[in-house]
């Protein structure tokens, strides 16, 4: 019997999870929201307490799932607490089904392969039922890569897809601990050079194709990556290093660029689309400082919900800015900051 090849194994594993919450309504909730489900019997907020009791009852009759990324998976590695740690990712398995969005550098990925497949007018599928993974896999797939085989690849894969969120953190606790995240935006740098570059854009449409420019360089490998899978898929095997270096990566960069500068591209490639037009409308705005150092993981979020979920409960900051920008109307997701009002929308979805 032909062997099951990994990448069509994964594919079809994914949509299985996809189908499995078919007609469910999808909510994202950032990390801000996790904590208070999560500290409701330590605080007497009677909202934070109907807000769980909400969430639960969503879930345990089938109308809702609540899946993550590995931005939050990153962020609730900032609890230094095991207690709470651990209570938290408890609260995740549940809610979730055990199910996340795949990692940044994978959708960008499969978001351009989607574009460009579409462009050179081959069948494409549907990114909604691909963007989802078992969340033991949150950080991505890289491990495969060290396996001999692809039939080990494979019993690996189906191994780890059944570990808890909860089991995997003990599993990296037992094979040298777990260390908490500390990334944080540099707010000196992106001020000074908010500061700098003042005057160089004369509007805010200019001002985000300056970030997203900078943005695709960043992901250049990841494009890479997407065409020598794209070669794959047609010709049955991975490309040559000549044929590799034929890859004209500058040629597509300048592609995705001029598509958005022509308003040629509207929901496609929402991983380009969101973050820079995030990081433009602050740039844009001479009032707004970067001051917390968590915008771009705040931005990262946005990029994760706005485009797969019906939802996204966030910050109050972020919630205006989306607002501002209509990426809420582009991606027709709800976008909502206020406790009160979250609780009035999954009220109306009961």
């Amino acid at each position: 019997m032909e062997m099951l090849l990994i990448n069509d194994h994964i594919k079809t594993e994914r949509l299985k999870l996809r189908a499995a919450i078919t007609g469910r309504i999808i909510v994202y909730l950032d990390t801000k929201f996790w904590i208070i489900l999560r500290e409701q019997n330590k605080r007497i907020d009677p909202r934070e307490k109907q807000l769980l009791q909400l969430v639960f009852k969503l879930y345990d009759v089938g109308k809702c799932v609540f899946p993550i990324s590995q931005i939050t998976f990153w962020e609730i590695l900032k609890q230094e607490d095991k207690v709470t740690l651990y209570e938290t990712v408890s609260l995740i398995d549940k809610l979730s089904s055990g199910i996340s969005i795949i990692n940044l550098d994978e959708r960008v990925q499969l978001e351009f392969s989607h574009f460009f497949q579409s462009k050179v007018g081959n069948e494409t599928d549907n990114l909604n039922e691909l963007v989802w993974s078992k969340l033991a896999w949150i950080l991505g797939l890289r491990f495969l890569s060290q396996l001999n085989t692809e039939i080990e690849q494979k019993n690996f894969f189906d191994l780890v897809s059944k570990i808890s969120l909860s089991e995997m953190l003990k599993v990296i606790e037992v094979n040298g601990g777990i260390k908490p995240f500390t990334f944080k935006d540099n707010i000196q740098e992106l001020n000074q050079n908010k500061k700098n570059c003042e005057g160089e854009n004369i509007s805010i449409d200019a001002m985000f194709l300056s970030e997203l420019s900078g943005y695709i360089d960043h992901f250049k490998d990841s494009l890479r990556e997407a065409m020598y899978r794209m070669f794959y898929e047609k010709a049955g095997r991975y490309p040559t290093d000549d044929e590799k270096e034929a890859v004209d990566i500058g040629g597509l960069s300048l592609f995705i660029y001029n598509g958005f500068k022509l308003k040629k591209i509207t929901k496609e490639l929402p991983s380009f689309r969101i973050v820079p037009e995030l990081f433009a409308a602050v740039r844009w705005d001479k009032k707004r400082k970067f001051s917390d150092g968590n915008d771009t993981m705040d931005f990262l979020h946005a990029s994760s919900a706005l485009p797969y979920c019906n939802y996204f409960f966030t910050e109050r900051e972020l919630h205006t800015l989306i607002i501002q920008r209509h990426l809420d109307i582009l991606y027709d997701c709800t976008v909502e900051s206020s406790q009160n009002k979250v609780i009035e929308i999954l009220n109306s979805i009961i």
